[in-house]
């Protein structure tokens, strides 16, 4: 009886001890996943020239769990050229987080050869396909991503499967999405190997500020089962959208916390914003 006893306390011991490596071993993929958000924004351009076009970014990151799905990088390219890219991979924990760091990898090595977002998509599909076409579970990614050329002040977007951003007017509190035409959105990335993706552009103006994000931001539901949605995430934006861009997101993750019927987010939730002005003077 006293053996049974002992062994018990020794099993326990055990289980203790291993549920303490599992907590640190998640801190700490944590706080590597952490690590490859974007620390501090680029300067865009790096030569600020009076009547220029600038940018200013500003973002909210949360993960669910330990390890999130969601995950954003900024892109300087050159001097006045700039990608955001935004996705949002299917699911949590340690396999959803090694898919995005397998995307960072691959954004690193394809973004700076090409300025088409369009064809960027493409090659990051081939590449996630092929990693995870044999894998059990179904595996994928949505994903956006905007390019912005403030010399030639145009900017070109992409979507695999991804909501579209809003595009605010802060000075006239006007917002709406981000007018892209029908047939230039393709699949979510990996689940097709020869997906085409199209390429949106237009010009890039001052007073702009666009509003990207996943669907944790939306898709929550509160008390009464109804969700949160794109709409009720419109007139809060055009409610909040003379704020400036700190103070707005910080307002929008309270009011769509406070809407949860649990007072929490469930879902990794992901926002970035990108300002346009013009210089007024030189830098």
């Amino acid at each position: 009886f006293f053996q049974a006893i002992d062994d018990l306390k020794r099993r326990t011991a055990e289980l203790s001890q291993t549920k303490d490596r599992m907590e640190q071993d998640l801190k700490l993929a944590r706080t590597l996943q952490q690590s490859i958000l974007p620390a501090q924004y680029p300067r865009i351009p790096r030569k600020q020239i009076t009547g220029g076009l600038a940018l200013s970014f500003s973002h909210f990151y949360r993960s669910a769990a330990y390890l999130g799905g969601d995950f954003f990088s900024i892109l300087p390219m050159g001097s006045s050229k700039v990608g955001i890219f935004i996705c949002d991979v299917v699911g949590h924990g340690v396999s959803s987080a090694l898919i995005t760091s397998m995307i960072r990898t691959m954004i690193d090595t394809i973004a700076p050869g090409t300025e088409n977002p369009g064809r960027m998509l493409e090659l990051m599909n081939i590449q996630l396909y092929n990693l995870l076409k044999n894998h059990t579970d179904n595996f994928f990614a949505s994903a956006g991503y905007l390019f912005m050329d403030t010399r030639k002040e145009e900017l070109s977007y992409a979507d695999a499967g991804h909501p579209a951003p809003f595009l605010i007017i802060p000075e006239t509190g006007e917002v709406g999405k981000l007018e892209i035409p029908e047939g230039i959105s393709g699949p979510p990335l990996g689940i097709i190997d020869a997906s085409q993706y199209g390429t949106f552009q237009r010009d890039l103006n001052e007073g702009e500020r666009f509003f990207l994000f996943t669907d944790g931001a939306y898709e929550v539901f509160g008390e009464d089962g109804s969700m949160f949605g794109k709409e009720r995430m419109a007139g809060l934006l055009r409610r909040h959208a003379d704020q400036d861009a700190e103070q707005m997101i910080s307002d929008v993750v309270e009011s769509i916390t406070e809407f949860s019927s649990r007072k929490y987010l469930e879902d990794d939730v992901c926002m970035i914003t990108v300002d346009t002005r013009r210089i007024s003077s030189e830098g």
